[in-house]
């Protein structure tokens, strides 16, 4: 019975522990990817800020505030241009504890519904 017990609590504990979206996170870009998106996130317990970049080849340079909340291990977040207007709204989650991707919900078009980012050291 104290075997079982344990090893609850040792689920628990694990299942409990949730990363942090603290750093900057980018991709490599690819035939499926053709643009670099780089999140600079900063989470204070449950808020999220911080600046979202995306270099389009033959299109320029696009930068964004993001601002959002987490819940249950997701950061769901706003991109916004430098006059404050909705620019996106997506969530982030993470693939494994230095990948994480980023679905949009709603936004314009040039940016990617889908896009996997990696933790830069």
């Amino acid at each position: 019975m104290k075997k079982i017990i344990l090893l609850l609590l040792m689920f628990v504990s694990v299942s409990s522990y949730s990363f942090s979206f603290n750093g900057v996170w980018s991709n490599e870009p690819t035939e499926q990817q053709p643009y670099i998106m780089t999140l600079k996130l900063s989470q204070s317990k449950l808020n999220v800020t911080g600046t979202a970049r995306y270099i389009v080849h033959n299109q320029g340079v696009f930068d964004y505030n993001v601002t959002g909340f987490v819940k249950s291990g997701v950061a769901y977040v706003r991109f916004l241009n430098e006059k404050k207007q909705l620019v996106c709204e997506g969530r982030i989650k993470f693939d494994d504890s230095v990948t994480v991707y980023f679905k949009k919900s709603k936004g314009y078009d040039f940016i990617p519904i889908l896009s996997y980012l990696k933790l830069e050291n």
